[in-house]
């Protein structure tokens, strides 16, 4: 995993690795035969993943009185209602490279931005 997504949280940095090497074969995919397949398997383990990823947060953010837990919050809910909009499509949809786009987008902004800040303010705040 590139530097720039570590955080230094052992938990966080580990279960972001996991969602990129994800999202990395994702883009691997891109106008290939196993495109809409590798897709799916994405959909399938970003619902898992999200379920204890964003609880795990959720549980600091509550732990550590986190200022900005709403927007981290709705972030969240909008990935979850992101993913499944995007399950709901995966039945008639020709070309899944604009849902890949915006998986990538969405994750690569999340973690670099979103994650980073309250990773920043966990290691201000708590004893790790």
């Amino acid at each position: 995993m590139e530097e720039q997504f570590k955080h230094g949280l052992l938990w966080q940095d580990y279960q972001h690795s996991q969602l990129l090497t994800c999202i990395e074969s994702l883009n691997k995919t891109r106008q290939t035969k196993l495109e809409l397949t590798e897709l799916k398997k994405a959909i399938v383990f970003l619902e898992f993943y999200v379920k204890i990823h964003f609880e795990m947060e959720t549980y600091y953010m509550q732990e550590l009185n986190y200022p900005d837990i709403f927007n981290h919050q709705k972030a969240h809910e909008k990935f979850v209602r992101m993913l499944t909009s995007f399950k709901s499509e995966m039945e008639t949809i020709k070309d899944s490279s604009g849902i890949i786009t915006e998986l990538c987008n969405w994750v690569m902004d999340h973690i670099l931005k979103t994650d980073k800040k309250l990773a920043d303010y966990i290691k201000d705040h708590a004893v790790i």
